[in-house]
């Protein structure tokens, strides 16, 4: 059974995760989830400011304490990891997204390539991905850093298998 989001507030009280509450609880841990999910700390305080004033740095600090008190997903060992590649727009070049090349050679494993077969995931997840930065026009904005869009995915990576594992 999945904790709810009011266990989650009173595991917070309970555990005094805050010293002092000039804002309201909710407010700190929707902060903290939202980051977490992957949004950038200057999107989230944007965002909640709507609401209620909020700094970035604020949700930096609730993110850390709070992290304590979520459990993650656990590690699994694998024997088998299904992996893919897609190619994005960076301005007038095509970035192609490959994390496992480096990833296999570093670790000295062994891989195969297979063009047809049993990819389903590996496809589930780039089909989500694409349809995400369908809203850039498979493009990322102007002026987007290789930094930048790799900490994107990065994220995008984080929060879905995150969300996968809450399903």
């Amino acid at each position: 059974m999945q904790p709810t989001l009011q266990q989650l507030i009173e595991e917070i009280k309970t555990k005094k995760v805050f010293r002092r509450n000039k804002k309201d609880v909710k407010l700190k841990i929707l902060a903290a989830l939202l980051y977490l999910f992957g949004l950038s700390l200057r999107k989230t305080s944007k965002f909640l400011s709507l609401f209620r004033e909020i700094s970035h740095e604020s949700i930096r600090l609730y993110f850390h304490r709070i992290k304590k008190v979520i459990k993650f997903p656990e590690k699994k060992e694998r024997k088998l990891i299904a992996i893919d590649e897609t190619k994005l727009k960076l301005e007038s070049e095509q970035i192609f997204i490959i994390w496992y090349l480096w990833v296999l050679n570093r670790l000295g494993l062994k891989y195969k390539h297979e063009t047809f077969g049993c990819r389903n995931a590996v496809e589930g997840f780039f089909s989500k991905l694409k349809e995400r930065t369908k809203r850039f026009h498979n493009r990322f904005p102007f002026n987007s850093s290789f930094d930048s869009v790799q900490s994107w995915l990065e994220s995008f990576a984080a929060f879905y298998n995150y969300w996968k594992w809450l399903c």
